[in-house]
């Protein structure tokens, strides 16, 4: 199982070791700075993992939190997660979008990529969608506007206007409690990891 976590090189942000579960490399550094922020993170009873990528979170969790939800779009990272996912984690293959549920999460992490169910909706309108999962923390890590410029490769020229931390915010706080915005790891630069509270 570790060959296979190993063989997908991207993003080289998200390295670890399977058994025993820890980070490794920059996914270190990222997972020290949520636990100063959110160090309750994963204890929780319901978790959802909003782009669960090679499933380190996913994984973290199951640790200690009574059922996790893994949203993975990637065909390649979905057959690993089918390998590695414990039997109180599941997994939905598809994206945030087309996911649906009356489950709701009293953890939910988006890690490094929140841009993606922008682009999907078009906008901030899925933030509506999330604030009917969620009950309590939600941590969210990412760039915060076009100053990243990786997002010119991303988000579409219609949609660039939009994508920036005021509108974000305005988006988030109509549900959640805004509570701190730290910078990520400096191989992400103009990327942020915010802390948000259910109203």
């Amino acid at each position: 199982m570790q060959s296979q976590i190993d063989d997908i090189a991207y993003p080289p942000t998200h390295t670890y070791n399977l058994s025993p579960l820890y980070p490794t490399g920059v996914l270190a550094k990222r997972v020290a700075i949520i636990e100063q922020i959110a160090p309750e993170l994963f204890e929780g009873e319901d978790f959802l993992d909003v782009g669960a990528n090679k499933g380190y979170f996913s994984m973290r969790a199951a640790e200690e939190c009574w059922h996790v939800e893994a949203i993975e779009p990637d065909p390649q990272c979905q057959e690993l997660l089918h390998d590695i996912l414990p039997t109180n984690a599941t997994l939905f293959r598809g994206t945030f979008g087309e996911y649906a549920t009356s489950q709701k999460f009293d953890r939910v992490f988006i890690g490094n990529g929140h841009h993606y169910p922008f682009i999907e909706a078009g906008g901030w309108s899925w933030v509506h969608k999330l604030a009917k999962m969620a009950t309590n923390l939600v941590v969210v890590e990412g760039p915060s506007g076009m100053a990243c410029t990786d997002m010119y490769n991303c988000i579409p020229g219609e949609l660039r206007g939009e994508f920036n931390q005021d509108a974000m915010l305005e988006a988030f706080t109509a549900h959640f409690d805004f509570k701190v915005r730290v910078p990520t790891v400096g191989y992400t630069p103009d990327r942020y990891i915010y802390r948000f509270e259910k109203t």
